[in-house]
């Protein structure tokens, strides 16, 4: 059996279903092994769209997917998703080819040392020879599977896919953990739970997943503790839940009235929060608030200690503490809540101030995604980095994990149309909407071709603002000039219809609630909305 061979029946068998990518010449014989064990391969327009994909297919499925990359420029195209998937812990197997180990040391066209280039932004990176594939295999997806979940690279030379495999699989062996007695821990925080009369959850990446929510909300509803989340765990309890505090980590307005709340509390615990998520404003409240950290590793980062830690799944600590806690008497802190709730009302008024007066066809933000929320309300939602992604966070609810897709801990702009096309690859029938800035399209636009060549009906909602909004905001405040933050804007309605899709321009709010209904009816080509919007909005919520 070839490495290729021996390569694409180990990949499927670990569960691998599809390879998104842009092939050459060294990663033929591979790609042909892929297809040979049923692999899909999605053909894409830039590799670090494929890594989007891959990563919002994981997000949907919990399924690890192979990015696919030719060597040189291929490789590096393909870093940038890398870092999205290291930091934003998402287990993603990149497979790059590598020219001919003959050629290695003595010619130098499109040689870089891609090991090194990938290791910084992998936790595993090797490359492939025939005597070590099935080992370098077992750690791969060792090393993606392990906590913290994230990407690991193979490098394969064009000539060392053709070569015999002379290495069995030889996985190393792997001690069973100690047992690790936590009841005592446990018995001490359900001691501060029961005698605390305002507790409060911050939930995070590591509890985005079924089984928290499984158990949260039956915890929540009976020991009445308010539950805030990073952007990331959105969903984990369904945000119309009247004990839902909403998101916290990127918005300074919003996250200084989140402190407060938290502040005001007698007992913090954070499950499975990764300090990833959160600006670095949240160092100095974090070693203020000393909360209880719940996780598999609440160790890992010192600026952000813990009074007390239980090392484990989130919901195992959950389903625990709900057996043995009484939390007598403890009242719903409704008053609390209400003044927290207001402070936020305060914002989306100020939001209103701010675009009181606006041009003809020329809309407010937030009123676009007031709408969105309405409408959209079972729908797979990705949003893009920018100005309109810390609003569209604060006004668009989720009612379950991962509903809502983003990249957060790299936070890269370009990552909502492919990870809309991976989500909606995931699940063919799901109604998935893709929030984009202008800017953040173009950046990444060629992946219309992508679900145009799959009849995708993703539905795509471009904020119009011909600026990099968040970077002019900043600009301003900081009294600099107004430079290097314009942007063309094409109409994208008029693109769609070239991809074989469907194009509206909102002139109104309720003519863009009738082009949304529209779009989500349709169920064989995309859909693009090209909304006007006035930026000024932003300035509130910042």
């Amino acid at each position: 059996m070839t490495v290729a061979e021996f390569m694409a029946k180990e990949i499927r068998r670990r569960g691998v279903e599809y390879a998104f990518g842009i092939p050459g010449g060294e990663v033929a014989t591979i790609l042909d092994a892929l297809h040979q064990e049923g692999i899909e391969f999605v053909l894409t327009s830039h590799e670090a769209g494929a890594a989007f994909m891959a990563d919002a297919y994981y997000r949907r499925t919990g399924k690890i997917a192979v990015v696919l990359a030719t060597l040189g420029p291929g490789a590096t195209n393909a870093v940038s998703g890398a870092a999205q998937a290291y930091l934003d812990r998402s287990p993603i197997l990149f497979v790059t080819g590598a020219v001919s180990t003959d050629l290695k040391d003595v010619y130098p066209h499109q040689i870089l040392d891609h090991v090194e280039m990938f290791r910084p932004v992998t936790k595993w990176s090797q490359e492939i020879s025939a005597d070590n594939v099935g080992g370098a295999l077992h750690e791969a997806f060792a090393a993606m599977q392990s906590f913290a979940p994230g990407p690991a690279h193979i490098d394969l030379p064009v000539d060392v896919a053709l070569q015999i495999v002379t290495g069995g699989l030889t996985p190393n062996e792997v001690g069973s953990p100690g047992a690790d007695d936590k009841s005592a821990t446990l018995r001490q925080i359900v001691a501060q739970v029961d005698s605390s009369r305002c507790p409060v959850f911050i939930v995070g990446l590591e509890a985005a997943d079924k089984k928290t929510r499984d158990i949260l909300r039956t915890v929540v509803n009976t020991h009445k503790i308010p539950v805030l989340t990073t952007y990331k765990a959105k969903g984990v309890l369904e945000e119309s839940h009247p004990l839902s505090l909403g998101a916290i980590g990127l918005s300074p307005s919003y996250d200084k009235i989140a402190v407060e709340y938290l502040r005001s509390a007698d007992l913090v615990m954070a499950l499975g929060v990764d300090p990833v998520e959160l600006r670095s404003d949240w160092l100095a409240v974090w070693s203020s608030l000393q909360p209880i950290g719940v996780g598999q590793d609440c160790r890992r980062f010192p600026g952000f200690p813990f009074s007390v830690t239980w090392s484990g799944h989130p919901g195992d600590f959950l389903a625990g503490l709900n057996a043995l806690a009484t939390s007598p008497h403890r009242p719903t802190p409704d008053a609390s809540l209400e003044r927290l709730r207001a402070q936020h009302q305060e914002r989306w008024h100020a939001a209103d101030e701010r675009t009181a007066t606006l041009r003809a066809g020329i809309l407010a933000p937030h009123h676009i995604l007031r709408v969105i929320n309405e409408q959209c309300s079972g729908a797979i939602v990705t949003i893009d980095t920018g100005a309109m992604r810390i609003a569209a966070n604060h006004l668009i609810h989720a009612s379950h994990p991962n509903q809502i897709l983003q990249s957060n801990g790299l936070g890269t702009m370009g990552y909502a149309l492919p990870a809309a096309i991976g989500a909606q690859i995931a699940e063919p029938d799901a109604r998935v909407v893709a929030l984009t800035g202008d800017a953040g399209l173009l950046m990444l636009m060629g992946e219309l071709s992508t679900g145009a060549a799959r009849r995708l009906p993703i539905v795509v909602i471009v904020f119009v603002d011909q600026s990099l909004s968040l970077i002019d905001l900043k600009q301003s405040r900081m009294h600099y000039h107004h430079v290097g933050v314009d942007v063309f804007a094409p109409n994208f309605a008029g693109i769609a219809e070239q991809f074989g899709g469907v194009g509206f321009i909102s002139g109104s709010v309720e003519e863009f609630r009738q082009q949304l209904e529209m779009a989500l009816s349709t169920r064989d080509r995309l859909t693009i909305i090209h909304v006007p919007v006035d930026p000024a909005a932003y300035d509130a919520l910042m």
